[in-house]
């Protein structure tokens, strides 16, 4: 018997989840996965011409439940700059008084980013390990619903 593309699409079966699951499910996971390879190209960019130096921790943070400490270091012209860590965290990743690796560009100092891979690579993996689950999700939905889509159709 041929399968009926129409038919299949239809909510005829309401034992088979729909296709629009796995499509959705699918586009999440591509979704996340280009939010990765974008931030690990604006990590590499940005990389291509810092220089990097040390900073000191000013303070851990504003008290609050998530705190973004605040270090100051001295660009390679000797002018003094601040920097906030860009995640939040609780417990604090630096306290007061802490040494820690700050990169920057001579063009911009202001721009200057800890030197950690909190701040250099957590987006890119945080949004990269989401993406399997629902690349996961998208296929075994696909899966199972043509194989009960054809159970169907023969009529097991």
């Amino acid at each position: 018997m041929p399968v009926n593309l129409s038919t299949e699409w239809s909510w005829r079966f309401g034992v088979m989840p729909q296709p629009w699951f796995s499509v959705f499910a699918a586009l999440v996971a591509c979704a996340l996965l280009c939010v990765a390879v974008v931030s690990t190209l604006r990590t590499a960019e940005f990389d291509a011409g810092a220089l990097r130096t040390t900073a000191t921790v000013l303070a851990a943070g504003n008290g609050g439940p998530m705190t973004r400490p605040v270090a100051q270091f001295t660009d390679a012209n000797g002018h003094a700059w601040r920097v906030r860590f860009r995640v939040r965290s609780n417990p604090p990743a630096h306290h007061a008084g802490e040494q820690v690796g700050v990169r920057y560009h001579l063009e911009d100092p202001a721009d200057a980013r800890f030197d950690t891979f909190l701040e250099r690579r957590f987006l890119a993996l945080l949004s990269g390990v989401l993406s399997l689950p629902f690349f996961l999700m998208s296929w075994l939905a696909w899966r199972f619903r043509r194989r009960l889509f054809r159970q169907a159709t023969r009529g097991d």
